[in-house]
């Protein structure tokens, strides 16, 4: 409904004649309307029974269908507060109580509405105000929050061009990693694309591939091995941007073991979570220095690695982030020895990219050129200040541990950025090859991958610089 129409049936209730002032004040509202706490705990006399009506202390507009919850963005408007004092609403109760109950006439009755005499007209007059204006901005709120969404979604007010949504598909539940898409999409760069862009994790983040291949989802964070693997099988997924650009993968021990390097773990235990690879990537590991997986015992504890080691259940742990879970360790008490994989033998490979399919690629270029665009800065914007980021990035998905995140950001920054001055998300050629090569060595795939059709550098080298 109209604000003026729905002005003109208010006045069966007597106030069609607060028109004048109603309608001025209710259209300033609608730029108040998005992410606003409204009526904070403020007590409005109800028609029906006399109570006090305790609204919600907040009311957000959310549309958007995204999967995250309604937050307040960094440019949020000030709240719109309406103010009416506890004394003021004591009166008007006690004034009104006698009527408020009475049934309402039927608006096409034609009888004029009836009000005890000991109610003056200057009285009345005051509460149809106040409840007129009460009631308008209720009505109002409702309507803008079907077009108004709030600003994490990227979405836009009508009138603006729309926006054209997209899916993220996540590898994990939102870790610092993943900052940087949250700082593209809360600054408004991929609303500058024109792009509303839900970011999510999957139930099952091993189907990521899958959903992305078959258009369920536009993009999709994986591993570089998952990438050859899927691939090989038929599935038609590219790199499109290398998101870290060296292994995080690696092999902790605690401090005080004695264990610091691939030797010392011959005849040791060692958890690890059950993924394929890290088999062969122990192994290349351990070959460095002369051994192998036959000279010590791999046991399986899931993911529950950091409390496989802390409990002293195994000896050392493989498939850990050491940018996460050996923060994890130390804030429990345990400093552990970090043996990282490329210093052992494992070509250096890109531990996470962003993919999308051939067909996107093929007929929407684009779309991925746009999402490549502001994500990248987005991602510039976290290479720079990386305490910045992870704290936004707290703001719009306070699940996040930042006690983890906040030191380990600052390890995970560097393994951003390119060698050679590239802009984010540049891949090599090389190190593709290299990496394919190496998984055709110990079996992961077969000889015939092509590793140069796995990724594509076009949408990164036409940002430039």
């Amino acid at each position: 409904m109209k604000i003026p129409a729905m002005i003109r049936n208010l006045r069966w209730l007597g106030i069609g004649q607060m028109k004048g002032f109603v309608t001025p004040l209710v259209s300033s509202l609608p730029k108040y309307a998005a992410n606003t706490r409204l009526w904070r705990d403020k007590p409005v006399p109800s028609i029906n029974s006399g109570q006090a009506l305790s609204l919600p202390k907040r009311v957000t507009a959310n549309v958007s269908g995204s999967r995250l919850p309604p937050t307040t963005s960094e440019t949020s408007p000030a709240p719109f507060v309406l103010s009416v004092s506890k004394d003021e609403r004591r009166a008007l109760l006690l004034r009104s109580r006698s009527w408020l109950h009475k049934p309402v006439p039927s608006i096409n009755s034609g009888q004029a509405l009836s009000l005890p005499k000991r109610v003056t007209m200057n009285r009345l007059r005051l509460f149809q105000l106040r409840f007129a204006v009460v009631l308008a901005m209720g009505m109002l709120l409702v309507a803008c929050s079907a077009v108004v969404p709030d600003r994490e979604s990227g979405a836009v007010a009508p009138g603006s061009q729309p926006l054209t949504k997209v899916s993220v598909a996540l590898d994990w539940f939102p870790w610092s990693n993943h900052a940087g898409l949250y700082v593209a999409r809360e600054r408004g760069y991929f609303a500058d694309e024109g792009l509303e862009v839900d970011i999510f994790t999957p139930g099952d983040p091993s189907t990521v591939l899958q959903t992305v291949a078959a258009g369920r989802d536009d993009f999709g964070i994986n591993y570089q091995t998952g990438v050859l693997i899927a691939r090989e099988q038929g599935v038609p997924v590219v790199s499109i941007m290398a998101l870290v650009q060296h292994p995080l993968n690696s092999v902790m021990a605690l401090e005080g073991s004695g264990i610091s390097s691939p030797a010392d773990l011959v005849g040791k235990t060692i958890g690890w979570p059950g993924i394929p690879d890290n088999e062969p990537l122990l192994d290349t590991m351990l070959k460095s220095e002369g051994f192998s997986l036959d000279d010590v015992e791999l046991v399986n504890v899931g993911f529950d690695l950091v409390p496989a080691l802390i409990s002293k259940k195994v000896d050392a742990i493989v498939g850990a982030y050491w940018v996460h879970e050996s923060i994890s360790a130390v804030n429990q008490g345990f400093p552990v020895n970090i043996m990282r994989m490329e210093h052992y033998g494992v070509p250096d490979f890109y531990e996470l990219v962003i993919v999308a399919s051939e067909e996107k690629i093929a007929q929407d270029p684009d779309l991925v050129q746009r999402f490549v665009r502001a994500a990248s800065r987005g991602y510039q914007d976290a290479i720079d200040d990386p305490q910045g980021a992870v704290q936004l990035l707290g703001r719009v998905r306070p699940e996040v541990d930042l006690s983890i995140e906040i030191p380990g950001v600052d390890l995970l920054a560097p393994m951003w950025e390119p060698a050679g001055g590239h802009r984010f998300g540049w891949q090599e050629e090389g190190r593709w090859v290299d990496f394919a090569a190496w998984m055709t060595e110990t079996g992961l795939l077969s000889s015939g991958t092509d590793a140069r059709s796995a990724f594509d550098n076009s949408f990164v080298a036409n940002l430039g610089g």
